[in-house]
């Protein structure tokens, strides 16, 4: 024991062992005690420890004169990065959060080489012109005229719905159909131009949204159509380094959390119809981290794969998918779809439970309803089912009550004293993050002033 010598960078990364801070430690010695070194302790050539720092304090405790070592092929006196290698060979070890941190920042190794830097230059590979096209005319937007009326109504609805922006024009189409208003204003009011639940009123309300737009009436970021896709690159990239550095700070040890389905006895999933309900179910799944899929009609055998994926990474624990639809042949087909696929192709154990649309959700809120598509051929089969050809879309319901379904649907389904658990423990380790952060704030401000110095 006394030819042994601890590593004094060990204390650097892990901090200096000690009963008192080390709660666990009792416990080692006791065990140590009982059952003996089951795993020699691991040292270099020249006798420092490797790997065993905690066993080898035990044995110390217990006045042993005697321990099972092995040496690995190296010595500390001739070993540049000794932190690194350290920390590479305690990998097991039960750490603290500081004791991790540390550990990583030790075993980080970004950095750009010279070979790096040319693979990303570029060279001119074509000297050929391009085609510029000669476009005439103008256009011009469209004045809102007589539709006064028309306008305030949308804007009405566009402002109550700040919190859901941007939104889809159905979402506006149906908050209307509750006070339809007059699509012309006349001397005299005509029900001819009354708004209705129909594809010429939707599109007169998709007209007045862009003249209202480009005249300023509504703003221009409250609406959009996510099935046009666009997408740049201006929030990848600094203008210089300070900016980089300043960014970093300010986010840093800033964004943990636990995994909320962390311990849960059941694998939960949602599962949406229609792009448009995203920016209304996200804000639910973020804040519990169930996974959700849109299906954007039938889903396909990609789709089903990676539920399946994340399904088997969890245990093959008791699948629950809940599921939002229309409530009209293709929804509910489609949850049918979805559950079939994912039982007899991919041998998952799921069972479904539909949250909306429901015929519940639709009396209780009078939902206006269409008529399902004669040609569909899943008709007779909706009639069978729902004992009617009505249909309900899933934007005529409120946004607010779709969060709030889904969340009690949620709630009904998660063990909540687990997730509360789980809470807790997230609280008493962000305390200890925010702790380090302060610290190294004031150890990094002190390490600039002695490098300008």
């Amino acid at each position: 024991m006394e030819s042994l010598k601890p590593s004094p960078e060990n204390d650097e990364i892990y901090g200096e062992i000690d009963e008192d801070s080390d709660p666990a430690m009792q416990s080692l010695i006791d065990s140590i005690r009982t059952m003996g070194l089951e795993e020699p302790i691991i040292l270099t050539l020249d006798g420092y420890i490797l790997s065993g720092h905690r066993r080898y304090f035990a044995a110390f405790m217990l006045c042993w004169e005697r321990i099972p070592v092995r040496f690995a092929n190296v010595r500390r006196d001739q070993t540049q990065d000794y932190h690194r290698l350290l920390a590479a060979y305690n990998p097991q070890r039960v750490k603290s959060v500081a004791a991790v941190m540390a550990e990583k920042f030790i075993q980080s190794d970004n950095y750009t080489t010279e070979e790096d830097l040319l693979s990303r230059e570029y060279k001119r590979t074509s000297t050929d012109s391009l085609d510029i096209m000669t476009v005439e005319g103008c256009k011009d937007v469209e004045e809102i005229g007589r539709r006064t009326d028309f306008l305030e109504a949308a804007v009405q609805v566009v402002n109550e719905m700040r919190e859901f922006w941007p939104l889809q024009i159905r979402q506006i189409h149906y908050k209307l159909l509750n006070n339809p208003p007059l699509t012309q204003t006349t001397r005299e009011p005509n029900e001819r131009w009354r708004y209705k639940n129909d594809l010429a009123s939707y599109g007169k309300l998709s007209d007045l949204l862009v003249s209202a737009r480009y005249l300023g009436e509504v703003p221009m970021h409250a609406i959009d159509d996510i099935s046009r896709i666009s997408k740049d690159f201006s929030n990848i990239g600094f203008a210089s380094v300070t900016e980089f550095i300043k960014l970093e700070v300010d986010d840093f040890l800033d964004r943990y959390s636990r995994n909320r389905m962390e311990g849960q006895p059941r694998h939960i999933e949602i599962l949406i119809e229609k792009n448009t309900l995203l920016n209304i179910v996200e804000p639910i799944c973020e804040k519990f981290m169930i996974p959700y899929s849109v299906n954007r009609g039938y889903g396909n055998p990609c789709l089903w794969r990676k539920m399946e994926n994340r399904w088997r990474a969890g245990g093959c624990k008791p699948f629950v998918l809940l599921s939002f639809s229309d409530h009209d042949p293709e929804g509910f087909d489609l949850c049918d779809d979805a559950i079939r696929s994912l039982r007899f192709r991919h041998g998952v154990d799921v069972e479904l439970i539909r949250i909306g649309v429901t015929k519940e959700q639709i009396d209780e809120h009078d939902v206006p309803s269409n008529f399902a598509k004669e040609g569909s051929t899943r008709l007779a089969d909706y009639i069978d089912r729902t004992g009617s050809n009505d249909t309900w879309e899933c934007e005529a319901l409120d946004p607010e009550y779709i969060q709030n379904a889904i969340e009690d649907a949620l709630l009904e389904v998660l063990d909540i004293d687990q997730m509360n658990a789980v809470i807790r423990r997230e609280n008493e380790e962000k305390i200890q993050i925010n702790k380090i952060r302060q610290n190294l704030g004031i150890k990094l401000h002190t390490m600039l002033i002695e490098e300008a110095a």
